[in-house]
């Protein structure tokens, strides 16, 4: 979680951040998420 916190700090509240702690999905596939 402090790697999140600092990413979160260091790019502010209007960039959407997305997470994939298990690596399991691919960029295009985690896109579809979003």
């Amino acid at each position: 979680m402090k790697r999140v916190e600092a990413a979160r700090k260091a790019v502010g509240d209007e960039i959407v951040l997305m997470v994939d702690a298990n690596c399991a999905l691919d960029l295009d596939t985690s896109l579809e998420f979003f």
